[in-house]
């Protein structure tokens, strides 16, 4: 090696500091519109997930049930009409009732999983916090008002039956 390879400490301390070209002002912070922005698209995407949980738990539920009664109308235990204008309106009514009452509760529990995971899960587990979260949040009366509907259809029906 020769000598010139080699510079001393000193001399390479004298040599100025490359100075780094910059363009304007780089801001850090963000700007709380886009923070905004980005907290709703990510809200949106853990609705669209959760709902598309929740439509896949109800069809595989819906497709076990159809599998239970397919099996015990196969084998003899359940009996069904052959034609199904002979059934009677009450209890049509109140399946129907039923019906409407559930997807009611379903349709609460999807709002109150908008708010929070906490409050979704306590909706379907708690009864009567479904009343209490959807108050809150501004969407009870169109929920409620399913709830009733289902209510008075099941109500209606078994008053016809007796």
């Amino acid at each position: 090696m020769s000598r010139r390879d080699i510079r001393p400490q000193a001399e390479q301390n004298r040599r100025s500091k490359r100075l780094e070209p910059s363009i304007g002002h780089i801001e850090l912070e963000i700007d709380p519109a886009v923070r905004a922005q980005a907290r709703s698209a990510a809200r949106w995407r853990r609705f669209r997930r959760e709902l598309v949980n929740w439509l896949l738990v109800i069809c595989l539920f819906l497709l076990l049930v159809a599998g239970c009664v397919g099996a015990a109308v196969y084998f003899g235990q359940l009996q069904y009409p052959e034609d199904f204008a002979s059934m009677n309106l009450p209890s049509v009514m109140i399946l129907g009732g039923i019906a409407v009452y559930c997807l009611a509760l379903l349709t609460g529990a999807v709002l109150a999983f908008q708010t929070s995971l906490v409050a979704g899960w306590l909706s379907l587990l708690v009864p009567g916090y479904l009343f209490y979260c959807l108050k809150r949040d501004g969407s009870y009366w169109p929920v409620v008002g399913g709830l009733l509907l289902g209510a008075t259809l099941a109500l209606v029906g078994l008053w016809l039956l007796a």
